[in-house]
C-alpha cells in the first residue's frame, strides 16, 4: 500500500467532514427561515431534515473525493480503510476519556463542541464507520459501470438511509 493512498483517504475523511459541517453552516440562515415560519411543527420533523440534509452534503463530498481517488488510481481497499482512521481517532478520544460508551449514548444534557451533545457525535461517528466504507464501495462500482448519474447517486443514498435507520433501530433497542 502506498503512503500516498493512506494519506489521501485520511485528509478526504477530514475535508469530507469540514464541507459538510460548512454545508450545514451555509444552510442554516435559509432553515432558520423555515423554523420561523413553521414555529407549530414538532422539533422532530426539523430534526429529521436536518441529519437528511447532514446526509446528502456527506454524500456530495464523498461523490467529489471517489472521483478524485479514481483519478488518483487509489485502490478502493486503501481508500476504505484510510478514510477510517480519523474516525478511529474521534472513537479513541472517547473510550480513552474513560466514560463507557452506553453511559455516553444515554448523555443527551452535556453540551459538547458548538452546543452538539457528546452523545450525537460519538453515534455519527460510530454510524460513520459502518457507512463510509458501504457508500465508497457503492460509488466506486457504479463509477465502474459508468452509470453515474442522478438515478444511480439517489438508489446508493437511500440504501445509505435504510442503512442508517437499521443502524439506529439497534442502538435504540440495544441501549
Amino acid at each position: 500500500m502506498r503512503l500516498g493512498s493512506w494519506m489521501y483517504g485520511a485528509c478526504a475523511q477530514i475535508t469530507v467532514t469540514v464541507f459538510t459541517v460548512c454545508g450545514l453552516v451555509l444552510a442554516l440562515p435559509v432553515v432558520s427561515l423555515f423554523i420561523m415560519v413553521l414555529n407549530g411543527m414538532q422539533d422532530a420533523i426539523f430534526v429529521v431534515f436536518s441529519i437528511l440534509l447532514l446526509l446528502l452534503f456527506y454524500a456530495l463530498g464523498w461523490i467529489w473525493a471517489v472521483s478524485f481517488a479514481r483519478e488518483w488510481k487509489v485502490k478502493l481497499f486503501e481508500l476504505q480503510i484510510s478514510s477510517l482512521i480519523p474516525l478511529a481517532g474521534i472513537l479513541y478520544l472517547y473510550i480513552d476519556s474513560g466514560v463507557s460508551i452506553p453511559e455516553l449514548i444515554h448523555d443527551w444534557h452535556e453540551d459538547g463542541c458548538a452546543l452538539v451533545p457528546p452523545a450525537f457525535v460519538c453515534l455519527c461517528t460510530c454510524y460513520a464507520m459502518v457507512l463510509v466504507p458501504v457508500y465508497q464501495s457503492k460509488l466506486w462500482n457504479a463509477m465502474e459501470a459508468g452509470r453515474l448519474n442522478a438515478k444511480a447517486v439517489c438508489t446508493v443514498w437511500g440504501d445509505l438511509l435504510i442503512i442508517l435507520v437499521l443502524l439506529a433501530g439497534m442502538t435504540w433497542i440495544c441501549f
